[in-house]
């Protein structure tokens, strides 16, 4: 028996659509300023409440105006009480009475209420999540990548990815005005980075569809130095690409690549699966991987990561994590003298 056949499960959609106001009340007064509900934020000195909360047919999250944090109810059930990810799930569907899946029963977590006095000792990290208010308004397929797809695969379907993994498009300079937005947004929802890079469209070129390697930069920084998020922001880039539909899809079988390319190409031309990227061949680590606990997860790595990642993903610890299963398909398929080869030049070429 698995791990996930004995943990206990929620619905975490049922959970996020529990009116945001009905969650902030459980901690905190609400007030109301013009058209919004508002109160006082938790995480920092707060004397004119900033926190404000957006509730209607397509939004319901709290969004601080000052320290740039953005809750989802459960986001904001963590941070209130200190509970991780199925604790907070737990308390929720116990006190709403909801979001429970069939023949589950919740453990009962009792949660520790911090005042707007109190915070998490100074020795533990707060990390800075983007906004994702920033990641939905980038969100666009004239990006230089999408274009790429858009040659390669049916429109509908990549507009569909482009909303699915929330693709962005970014002007970085004059030159490179149509960057690729590659966000690392994790499986509570948490945007960690924004990894931006540029790809060449030039259909008679022989490095059409392939990124410029001398491009690449994260625009978690950027924002920072243009003021946008504060100049204390301490990103954690530790996050696989794709892992905030590991909750939308549950029960689906995840199939693991290394970049952000190889997963969106796989997931244009197979759709029966989840596909995410770990972002790089040194990313396969326990505490990213744990996202996948009790899963089905197939193993593609690029060629010359097969031999690493077999190694990695052997050890009791991984294989006590999730079902993983390594291929050698990029091996198999490789041309002839091709040091590197990925899925996504297999695919591309047939």
């Amino acid at each position: 028996m698995r791990a996930a056949d004995i943990n206990p499960r929620y619905d975490v959609g049922v959970l996020n659509s529990i009116p945001i106001d009905s969650v902030v009340s459980r901690f905190a007064e609400l007030k109301r300023k013009g058209a919004r509900l508002v109160t006082k934020c938790i995480w920092h000195d707060d004397h004119d409440p900033s926190l404000v909360l957006y509730q209607n047919n397509q939004e319901n999250h709290a969004y601080c105006f000052t320290c740039a944090k953005r809750y989802t109810p459960i986001d904001y059930v963590m941070q209130s009480t200190g509970l991780d990810f199925l604790g907070a799930c737990a308390w929720m569907a116990r006190e709403f009475n909801c979001g429970i899946i069939e023949g589950y029963v919740p453990r009962v977590y009792v949660p520790k209420i911090l005042t707007a006095n109190q915070s998490r000792p100074k020795d533990v990290i707060r990390y800075t999540y983007i906004p994702m208010e920033i990641v939905d308004g980038m969100v666009s397929c004239e990006s230089s990548f999408v274009k790429c797809l858009m040659r390669e695969f049916d429109p509908n379907r990549v507009e569909f990815l482009v909303d699915e993994y929330k693709l962005g498009c970014y002007e970085y300079s004059h030159e490179y005005y149509d960057d690729v937005v590659f966000p690392s947004i994790d499986e509570k929802g948490r945007v960690h980075n924004l990894k931006l890079q540029n790809y060449c469209t030039d259909v008679e070129s022989e490095h059409f569809f392939h990124s410029r390697d001398k491009h690449f930069c994260w625009l978690g920084k950027i924002l920072v130095e243009k003021g946008i998020l504060p100049k204390d922001s301490v990103f954690d880039n530790d996050c696989m690409f794709g892992a905030h539909l590991l909750n939308k899809y549950p029960s689906d079988p995840v199939i693991l690549v290394e970049s952000p390319k190889n997963a969106i190409v796989g997931a244009a031309m197979f759709s029966d699966a989840v596909w995410i990227a770990a972002g790089n061949k040194g990313m396969l680590k326990y505490e990213v991987l744990k996202c996948l606990k009790g899963r089905d997860v197939m193993v593609y790595p690029d060629r010359d990561a097969i031999g690493e990642w077999t190694h990695v993903l052997s050890s009791a610890k991984m294989r006590a994590l999730a079902n993983f299963k390594v291929g050698s398909f990029c091996e198999l398929f490789a041309p002839q003298g091709a040091a590197k080869y990925d899925i996504a030049d297999y695919i591309l070429s047939h």
